[in-house]
């Protein structure tokens, strides 16, 4: 069984803090306390409580997550003042599940610990389909599915959130849970929607792929629009990346997904996958143009359509005259914090997304040969979250260089580079083999100018002392950070499931072959199992000192929840990089704020 250990941990993390900021919504509540279909629901927020983040001189906002049996969607709304307290009032329609209110302000606020949640009861008052389950990831999960199940037998959805929780709670008898639920799940003889996304997703945990694969087909042939079908293949794409399935499984997965979004080009799939349609310059742009001008039909302010809309006329370099009209919406819209009224809580979302509107903007600007314009608007860019990191600082290197200016090229050319692009760093050798005649001195010239600018903005802890940590490896060797205290150490955050993760074994490879002989010591905690990293490495050779079983290490001392993840700590014990996700450049970001250490 090919589960994943790590899940334990995170999920718990994860329940943890939502109990904890459930509990202490005493500044806010729901009027009737227990809502149901036809009721009007006052959601009131108080701003005498003392524990209120709020003032009456605010803007106050409730976002609302509406949960439904299949399928889970935002709405917000402004709240009204009357003396200390704001009120929204929202009509519960037939068939929702259970919602959450959250309380934001566009400035930038959000009130983290005033949350609150409800299930759903029908108008007669039996709980509704899907309330329990919807509360299944909680401590309580096993009275919650008896309870789902006891009302309504039919909605095998709720196996799925069982199962995570069971891997969480029990990871040792969690597959002998999960065979056994299949066996009964497989007896029956209806093959409803949610049945077969029920079977696949036990499959999938499983490592029993064909399974799972055969369940996704006969949703795609018998229910190509029914939301549990967008489920499964949601799931199934996951797990394919996560275990690095074989290309002809890939390639059939995203035959199955492209065909359903080409039969429905509105639907929540097609909506959800716009964004890496976008982004892939082979997608016919005329169905995105389908998606994205429905959505904005049907939903005039969403940013979404409008950013994948230019991003896609940008990366096929097509239409720049119609993809500057998107492109500035989506920024109005950014600007004017839709996409925090759409579950954006925190703002780091409609930064990222900022951030890309704005260098697509100025790329079409640049292309277009409006110089001063680009400039501009890069420069807006450089103060947002960017990946690639170095994005907008290659941008305005190639700007002056167009308007002929080489010293300022320079500037944004060694920031690039800082930043880990091996075209800046192409560049700038070019630029000084001809300035130069040779390249004697290159690489002292360029640790120089490398360590003198400012770190990369995904160093997310930059500078701040690391946590105290004690690992064991794979060969029994231990590490604490007081005896590392001296040297730099170069931490990854992996698993052996995690397809991104394996991908860049070989390049951080290179960088320890090429570090062997300085004062580095890579170190590679995982929550994967001895047993399985041993013959894991029978066929992969990972040259970092490997350390099993390190789901405290992962999910408590560095509290990371995405993989891979990558640390650098310096001599001092200071965390001077932190960063999160894979990319095509990450083992080369790694490898230079190294080397900059070195050169200090």
């Amino acid at each position: 069984m090919r589960l994943r250990p790590f899940i334990r941990s995170l999920l718990l993390i994860s329940l943890l803090s939502l109990v904890s900021s459930i509990a202490g919504a005493q500044s806010a509540r729901l009027d009737p306390a227990t809502p149901r279909w036809g009721d009007s629901l006052a959601i009131v927020y108080d701003t005498s409580r003392s524990e209120s983040k709020f003032t009456p001189a605010d803007d106050v906002y409730v976002v609302l997550k509406l949960e439904f049996p299949s399928s889970a969607r935002f709405v917000s709304g402004r709240m009204i003042l009357n003396g200390t307290q704001f009120r929204h009032d929202f009509p519960v329609m037939r068939g929702l599940s259970a919602l959450t209110a959250h309380f934001i302000t566009l400035a930038g606020g959000w009130d983290e610990q005033a949350i609150l949640s409800a299930m759903i009861y029908e108008s007669e008052g039996r709980l509704a389909r899907g309330a329990a389950q919807s509360r299944l990831r909680t401590g309580r999960y096993q009275e919650l599915f008896s309870r789902e199940l006891a009302l309504y037998p039919d909605n095998y959805a709720a196996y799925v959130p069982k199962w995570e929780m069971v891997i969480a709670d029990r990871f040792d008898q969690a597959g002998g849970v999960i065979q056994r639920d299949l066996r009964k799940l497989l007896g029956e003889r209806n093959e409803t929607p949610a049945l077969l996304y029920a079977v696949g997703y036990g499959h999938l945990l499983l490592g029993v792929e064909p399974k799972a694969r055969e369940c996704l087909q006969k949703l795609f042939e018998r229910f190509p629009e029914d939301a549990h079908t967008f489920l499964a293949l949601r799931d199934y794409q996951t797990e394919l990346i996560n275990r690095g399935s074989p290309a002809e499984t890939t390639r059939e997965v995203a035959r199955i997904r492209m065909a359903l979004i080409e039969r429905a080009p509105q639907s929540e799939l097609a909506r959800g996958s716009l964004a890496q349609l976008a982004a892939d310059p082979n997608t016919p742009l005329e169905l995105v143009e389908r998606i994205a001008r429905g959505w904005m039909r049907d939903d005039a302010t969403h940013p979404s359509p409008h950013l994948h809309l230019a991003e896609a006329y940008w990366r096929q370099y097509r239409e720049y005259e119609q993809a500057e009209g998107p492109a500035q919406k989506a920024i109005e819209l950014l600007l004017a914090g839709q996409w925090r009224l759409r579950g954006d809580l925190n703002g780091k979302q409609t930064q990222q997304l900022l951030g890309r509107a704005y260098l697509i903007s100025s790329d079409l600007a640049f292309r277009r040969q409006r110089y001063n314009q680009a400039l501009a608007t890069i420069k807006i860019a450089e103060t947002l979250p960017q990946d690639p990191p170095f994005a907008a600082h290659l941008l305005e290197a190639k700007i002056w260089r167009a308007m002929e200016n080489w010293e300022q090229a320079e500037v944004a050319y060694l920031e690039s580079f800082r930043r880990g692009s091996r075209e800046a760093e192409d560049r700038l050798k070019s630029r000084y083999q001809e300035k130069n005649q040779a390249l004697v001195g290159f690489d002292d010239y360029l640790l120089k100018a490398g360590g003198a600018g400012k770190s990369s903005p995904t160093s997310q802890l930059e500078h701040r002392p690391a946590p105290p940590f004690r690992m064991t490896t794979l060969d029994g060797r231990t590490y604490t950070l007081d005896q590392l205290l001296g040297k730099i150490v170069v931490i990854n955050l992996w698993f052996i499931a995690c397809g991104p993760c394996r991908k860049e074994i070989p390049k951080l490879n290179q960088m320890v072959a090429e570090l062997k002989d300085r004062e580095v010591v890579f170190l590679a905690p995982t929550p994967d199992q001895a047993e399985s990293l041993r013959e894991f490495l029978k066929t992969t050779d990972f040259a970092y000192q490997i350390v099993p079983q390190a789901e405290d290490v992962i999910a408590g001392t560095f509290q990371a929840s995405l993989f891979p993840t990558h640390l650098v700590i310096d001599r001092q014990g200071l965390i001077v990089a932190h960063l999160v996700g894979a990319s095509e450049r990450r083992p080369e970001e790694v490898r230079r704020i190294v080397l900059q250490l070195l050169n200090q």
